[in-house]
This record gives structure tokens, sequence and C-alpha cells, in this order.
């Protein structure tokens, strides 16, 4: 079975009956669907529901009590090969208004040779935040669009990546490299995961410099887009490899990864169809009580839907302890109990994958034939070495830095843009061109305009090798 879930508030006021009206228009307006609007307008009223038309279904039932309202419609499509069904649960809460929707979208396999295809993102998530707005998850209100911080913005940064925000939904911060890139669209990636997350861009690199401090280091930067699970939930890294030739197939990893981890999460605990029938059953046990009944079959068929909306809850929950204890594997996996070491690399940060682990790996090698063979320092450094095999991105840029200007002439525009894809931002006076990596001053080289042998650009190449990498 695939399945996919999420919850996100809309706009405060949003009323039950305007979302059950674009639940219905949601289905109607379908090419798939055999149901018409004019056969479902009768039924956006505040009253339970059902109805079916050939391979089709909707099912929908609320109830409301001092404190809330729920609702939960159903909607299910079977065809020979699958059963596809849709549950879009509602909460309001009356004191304050605020609305959130819980959407769970899964497939089942009616014929045994039948392979489940991919869930896809419902399009009712976008169609009920463009036409009501999204609400207030914590601190953030929700939006299709990304959110741009600017410089003065430090503050709201560090309390995103901190937890310190009360947000339900996780925070995809996207880091700038070094030459300020970005390595997806960000607007189309917020829109991508709206209803599942919220995307924040940071402006500069400077801006993640200044935000280090502040966060204990616990900001993604260079390049690297974090996802920052609420509740201490950690973070996860994500950087663009060669694998992913375009921004979009980046933004599809991202998204399918974030789609995975929050349909295994525990929905909110009252926007349930389990939580619309245990709230039905107590109101009519009240009711029982209050009328003095003594009917013991009245009784017992609705402790009995009680009981059967608790044991459904209970498998919601051990599927949630069973996510849980993933991530506590994994976590514990990641953090050093004894013999574990770690380092700090002061005001350095990684240029390029494993940067920084690869400078000590290197020296480690090269300590390495200066210690006593049978020693302890020699038994440390190979374990070391061992236990901490790498990608070695920099031989990648070495080989393409010598490639860019083996032949080196002049500084054509086909040199220039790989260059600037390398990390260097090139400006040029009367003579030379001046090289800066990484946007780091410390590291500058000058090139000639025009080379005077063909071996001019290897040297070069190897010179900037050695300051470089």
């Amino acid at each position: 079975m695939q399945f996919f879930s999420t919850d996100f508030p809309l706009k405060t006021g949003t009323a039950q009956l305007d979302i059950l009206s674009e639940c219905v228009n949601w289905v109607t307006d379908s090419p798939h669907t055999k149901f018409a609007q004019e056969d479902l307008a009768q039924y956006v009223e505040q009253k339970d529901f059902k109805v079916s038309i050939k391979g089709e279904s909707i099912d929908f039932e609320w109830v409301a009590d001092t404190e809330y309202t729920i609702s939960s419609f159903i909607y299910s499509k079977s065809d020979r090969n699958y059963k596809w069904v849709t549950v879009v649960n509602f909460l309001v809460l009356n004191h304050t208004d605020e609305v959130w929707v819980n959407i769970k979208t899964y497939c089942n396999s009616i014929s045994a040779a039948a392979v489940v295809p991919p869930i896809k993102k419902p399009v009712l998530i976008i169609r009920l935040i463009d036409r009501f707005g999204g609400g207030r998850d914590g601190a953030i209100t929700l939006s299709h669009e990304a959110f741009d911080l600017g410089q003065s913005d430090l503050d709201v940064a560090s309390k995103l990546i901190l937890g310190d925000c009360d947000n339900r939904l996780p925070i995809v911060y996207l880091s700038r490299s070094h030459n300020d890139y970005l390595p997806v669209i960000p607007q189309r990636l917020a829109r991508k995961l709206c209803g599942l997350a919220h995307v924040f861009v940071e402006p500069n690199r400077q801006f993640s410099q200044a935000l280090r401090p502040l966060v204990k280091s616990r900001n993604v930067y260079g390049g690297v887009i974090g996802v920052y699970w609420p509740n201490d939930g950690g973070v996860k890294t994500y950087r663009r490899t060669s694998e992913m030739s375009t921004a979009k197939d980046f933004e599809d990893v991202i998204f399918l990864d974030v789609s995975e981890l929050l349909s295994k999460r525990i929905p909110l605990r009252r926007c349930t169809r389990e939580a619309v029938v245990e709230t039905k059953n107590r109101i009519a046990i009240d009711e029982l009580k209050k009328r003095g009944s003594a009917d013991l079959n009245e009784y017992s068929e609705l402790f009995d839907q009680d009981l059967k909306a608790k044991e459904d809850e209970i498998e919601t929950l051990k599927s949630e302890v069973s996510r849980l204890q993933g991530v506590s594997k994994r976590l514990r996996a990641q953090t050093p109990i004894q013999g574990g070491i770690r380092l700090s690399t002061g005001d350095e940060d990684d240029f390029f994958t494993n940067e920084i682990i690869g400078v000590v790996l290197d020296g480690l090698l090269d300590y390495r034939t200066r210690v006593h063979e049978g020693s302890r320092r020699q038994h440390i450094i190979d374990a070391l070495i061992t236990q901490n095999v790498i990608e070695r991105e920099s031989a990648s840029i070495a080989s393409k830095l010598k490639e860019t200007l083996r032949g080196y002439r002049e500084m054509t525009q086909k040199v220039r843009s790989k260059l600037q894809e390398l990390g260097f931002e090139i400006s040029e006076d009367s003579k030379h061109c001046r090289l800066l990596y990484q946007g780091d001053e410390r590291y500058t080289f000058t090139l000639p305009k025009t080379g005077s042998d063909n071996r001019g650009g290897l040297n070069a190449g190897s010179d900037m090798i050695k300051s470089f990498l």
C-alpha cells in the first residue's frame, strides 16, 4: 500500500462548510470522476451524508462539542486494479477559530498482479491554501511561497533553526554557496512543499557566517539545504550531487524525502476520522446518562464503537512509536558513546563536501610515515583512516581545474564559465585576471589575460591546486 499524509493550518476563521464545498469541487473538477456538480451540490450542508456512483463514493461525517468541530470527508475511487482513497479531516477550534486540515491518501492493489503506483501530493492541498490562505503554524504563517530572509533577520533565522517557533511543519532552510548561488529554484520548491513544510532562503553567504555563532554551528551553509524537524527532531542535510542533473531533480529528492517522513508522523490528536466517531459516542453516552436510560444494548453498542475507535488510535500510536524508534536508532548511531571524537573547525567552513575532514585525513596519512612501526599512535591513526573512508570531491575539482586551464591562451567565455562553476569569481584589470576563490579574500590568484605558452595554463592550475585544494 502506498500512503501520503500531512496536516497544515488554514487561515483563522475559515468556515467548515466552505472547506466541505471545496472538497466537493475538487472531486467534480476531476476529469476522472462520474460525479457531476449538480449531483453533490445538495450535500454541502451541515449534516452527514453518503453518496456513491459506479466505482466511486463519498462519505462525510461531522461532530461538534463545546471546544471544537471535527469533519471528515472520504472520497474513494476503484477500478479493475486499484482502490484510491483520500481522507480529508478538518478541525475548527471554537474559541479561537483556528483551523487545521489533515489529508491522507492511500492506494490498495485489488489485483494480485498489479503494482501499486506511487502516491502523488493531492492537488486539494494547494487548492485549499490558494482559496482560503494559510494559517498560523506557531510563529509562522503558512504560505505557498518561499520566505526571503533579510540582513536584519538573524534573530528570526536562529529561532527557526533552534526550534523556537512552536511550529509543527518542518523548516526547509536554503543556504547560499560561496558565490551566493542556490541549488534549487526557491519558489518552485516552496509550491511543491506547500502544506508540507516552510521554505526559508538566506540572503547571502555573509548572513550564514553571522548566523553560525547564534545557533552553535547548527545552521547549514555553502549551498547545502537543511530540513529542520520540530520538537528536536533533528536536521537532515541535502547536497546536490552529479546524479542530479537539474535543479528539479534535486527538488524532487527533497520533496519525496519530506513526504515520506511526514507520512509516518502521527496526525493531530483530534483531526482524524477516529476523533469524529469517538466524540459522537461520548456525546451519545452522555445523552443516555442524562435521560437515565437503562437500556444495556444502547450502551453496549456505543461502547463497542468507542472501543473500535480506541483500537484504531492505538494502532496509529504504535506506528508512531516504531517511527520514533527508527529515528532514535539513527541518532544513536551518529553520536559517539566512547572513543568517538569531535573537532571544532573554528571559523573555517567546508568549501565543498568533506573538505575539512579530507585535510585532517591527509594530515594523518602524512604523519603515519613518521611514527614508530607497531606503536600505539600508528594503530590509532590506522583505525581513523580505515573507519573514515570519504568521497574525495577535491580530486574531482582538481581534475576539472587542470582540464579547464590546459592550453590556456585567453579568458574566453567558456573558460570563465567553467572557473565560476568551480567557485571562482573573476575580475579584470588592464593586463591580468584576478581570481577570487569561494569569495574568500585570503585566496586569490592572478592569471594573464593572454597565455604565453602551452605549459602556462597547466602550471597555473598546479599552483592553484596547491594553494586552494
